[in-house]
């Protein structure tokens, strides 16, 4: 989950920065739909069924601090999909080390 994330957010700041758009506000939304009942899994830990049909998170920043910023953003992001779905803060906390551990890999 937290690589997909981060891949998404990646993209999303090179694609600003490759259409010259550092100065424009940038508006990113994760939706899931169908989702109610749905458990989402970290290792073998889990959290809590998902009790909504659909979930929408937004995430709003300027293009260039998108760009410097994306493994953070990228962070919250993936920090608010897990507390979401009622991830514990154990799991929780280990997400900025597993995006610095995937960026030390690209």
């Amino acid at each position: 989950m937290v690589r997909l994330v981060s891949d998404a957010v990646h993209f999303s700041a090179r694609l600003c920065s490759g259409l010259e758009l550092e100065e424009d506000m940038m508006h990113l939304t994760l939706r899931l739909e169908g989702i109610q009942d749905c458990v989402l899994m970290v290792g073998d830990l889990s959290g809590t069924p998902f009790r909504e049909p659909e979930l929408t998170i937004d995430l709003s920043r300027s293009a260039a601090d998108l760009i410097s910023g994306s493994t953070s953003h990228a962070g919250q992001l993936a920090r608010r999909l897990g507390e979401a779905f009622g991830l514990p803060d154990r799991v929780l906390r280990t997400i900025p080390g597993l995006l610095r551990k995937d960026a030390v890999r690209k």
